[in-house]
């Protein structure tokens, strides 16, 4: 749910673009300079300061949603057991603890 809703806003921003490993051919280093960060803050923003800790080393757009791919996921496998729907909050504490720990 959270990467759908992230992943709406950099659409509607124009700024999907910057999920992608490399520029698109049309457009110029400039401009993709200015989305790369544009995204990454939209992503960073949508971040518990707790989960945002744990990407700031990543500096790109792709970077930051992959790394918070897998630890979503690396989390719902462990945790398979839930049956129930988890809550955003409830899945990020999860992945918080499960990176302290």
């Amino acid at each position: 749910m959270w990467q759908l809703t992230v992943k709406d806003v950099l659409i509607q921003q124009g700024l999907d673009d910057a999920l992608e490993k490399t520029k698109p051919k049309e457009m110029s280093d400039t401009d993709w300079a200015k989305i790369q960060k544009r995204a990454a803050s939209t992503i960073r923003l949508a971040l518990a300061p707790e989960v945002r800790y744990n990407v700031l080393k990543e500096s790109t757009p792709k970077e930051i949603w992959d790394k918070l791919t897998v630890k979503k996921f690396k989390i719902l496998y462990k945790h398979e057991n839930i049956h129930e729907p988890i809550s955003i909050p409830l899945l990020w504490l999860i992945c918080l603890l499960d990176i302290i720990i």
